[in-house]
């Protein structure tokens, strides 16, 4: 009988072997990383496969800020002082909803 494990050994087992699956996506910010306030920003996440799902972090929150069917667009409307900092995205595939890709490079949203 294999020993058992606790739900955080599992779940840090569970992101390492996932991290190989996939790959990190890679994110971008349009019009750009520097935007008005009261501008929207979109955020594109992008994966190898079209039929990625993605979630959006900000980093430091542990809350996604959104979750996106086939897509991965994100808009941030009327951008606030409080929106700026690095944002990050990760994907799954419908077809393996437990096995999630590292974090994608961090952007920067710089509100001016």
């Amino acid at each position: 009988m294999a020993p058992r494990q606790s739900h955080g050994q599992c779940l840090t087992l569970c992101l390492l072997l996932s991290a190989e699956m996939y790959p990190k996506p890679t994110i971008s910010l349009s019009p750009g990383r520097v935007t008005a306030l009261g501008q929207d920003v979109t955020v594109r996440c992008r994966a190898g496969r079209r039929d990625a799902r993605f979630s959006l972090f900000k980093v430091g929150d542990r809350t996604p800020l959104g979750n996106m069917e086939p897509g991965g667009e994100f808009l941030i409307r009327s951008v606030r002082w409080g929106d700026g900092g690095s944002y990050t995205c990760y994907y799954h595939y419908a077809s393996d909803p437990f096995a999630w890709s590292e974090p994608s490079d961090p952007v920067e949203l710089v509100v001016a």
